[in-house]
């Protein structure tokens, strides 16, 4: 009889020789103990006393594993060319520390300047990142066998977990954030120890981080896997604006905020092609509504 996702973590581990030493120890860095009551309350020992597939998980005798590489383009052939390599196992906490941490590395931080002010930035949004390795570990099926792969290319980063969606959902509940979690215990484990949130905020938190920039994430479901691909991060080209909309971006440099009966005075023009002309720079993120009381102001958005 095939093993449903709930009953894999649930059911008891063949291997009963396990310890914990990686997993307590990153329990104690969230200021948590991962004792004898608390693994049952979690559901890492059963109801017969013995350790289940979820314990297996936690010890350091986890067989399962994280692989992840870096790639680049040969700039004459544009062929893809292996850079590094990393590979993790034990328990899935340390594979979560260690990948993070690679990560990071590899994650390159740039600077730009405004006047005297330096501005460092890194490749991509650190937040996406690890909200997609968290998914990728705590997602995946495990009644399958194979690692999950972390590919990092010039332009971006693939992570790639074995396991479809959830029966009875697809693409689109995903996208609309419906939250059924593959691993029910492993999932709770991490929320309860703030690896995750919960309701299903994971593609909402990776996009969020994505807000501003010119490509977006990417997220790719077949029947055993999903792939989530996160761009390296690119600003947006300047937004065009018409000459009305510039005056009015020029008017609010020496003015903290402006009215909209003010602005039609100062651009001669009707009420309806000023109100237009303040819903697309609103629509633009230049301009933010502020309202006081009846009335509506307005100022640009880097205006503190």
């Amino acid at each position: 009889m095939e093993l449903t996702y709930d009953d894999y973590e649930k059911s008891r581990s063949y291997t009963q020789d396990l310890t914990f030493k990686g997993a307590q120890a990153f329990f104690k860095s969230r200021e948590k103990q991962l004792n004898k009551s608390e693994m049952k309350s979690l559901g890492l020992i059963g109801s017969d006393g013995l350790y289940t597939n979820l314990a297996l998980l936690f010890s350091d005798q986890c067989s399962f594993s994280i692989k992840l590489a870096v790639f680049t383009n040969d700039e004459t052939t544009q062929e893809e060319i292996f850079v590094d390599r990393a590979g993790f196992s034990g328990s899935i906490f340390e594979q979560l520390e260690k990948s993070d941490q690679w990560l990071n590395l590899h994650n390159k931080i740039g600077a730009t300047f405004k006047g005297l002010n330096r501005i460092d930035h890194r490749d991509y949004p650190s937040k996406a990142l690890r909200e997609a390795l968290v998914n990728a570990i705590a997602h995946r099926d495990y009644s399958l066998n194979g690692p999950i792969l972390i590919n990092i290319f010039d332009d971006k980063i693939e992570f790639i977990s074995i396991g479809g969606l959830v029966k009875g959902l697809n693409f689109d509940d995903m996208m609309l954030g419906v939250s059924r979690p593959r691993n029910v215990n492993l999932s709770s484990a991490f929320i309860k120890l703030g690896l995750a949130e919960g309701w299903g905020s994971g593609i909402r938190n990776i996009k969020k981080q994505y807000k501003n920039n010119a490509c977006q994430p990417q997220f790719l479901i077949s029947t055993h896997a999903v792939k989530v691909v996160l761009p390296r991060l690119k600003e947006k080209s300047p937004k065009k604006l018409s000459a009305s909309e510039s005056k009015v971006v020029e008017y609010l440099q020496s003015h903290e905020t402006v009215n909209r009966a003010t602005l039609q005075k100062y651009l001669a023009l009707s009420q309806s092609s000023v109100i237009n002309i303040l819903r697309g720079l609103i629509e633009k993120e230049i301009l933010i509504a502020e309202k006081d009381d009846r009335k509506v102001n307005y100022k640009l958005t880097n205006t503190k």
